[in-house]
């Protein structure tokens, strides 16, 4: 959503804590109580630093994007 000029200030705040509330429940997601860590190193040497390493960017990609989306309707 493009802010439009008569935008009023208040609806701009309310949008932009919407977005900040919304961010914030995308990075609390992935709970460590339902998603435990895993053994990174092992699972490294079972699928190789590559595939790894792409799974990671990947990965990485997916959660920047969620978070530019909301980011970028708000603006």
């Amino acid at each position: 959503m493009i802010a439009a000029a008569d935008d009023r200030p208040e609806e701009r705040i309310a949008r932009l804590q919407d977005a900040l509330h919304r961010i914030r429940q995308w990075c609390e997601a992935y709970s460590p109580d339902v998603f435990p860590e895993p053994d990174i190193e092992a699972i490294r040497r079972q699928i190789g630093d590559g595939p790894f390493s792409a799974l990671h960017a990947a990965w990485a990609r997916h959660v920047l994007a969620g978070i530019g989306r909301i980011a970028a309707e708000a603006i």
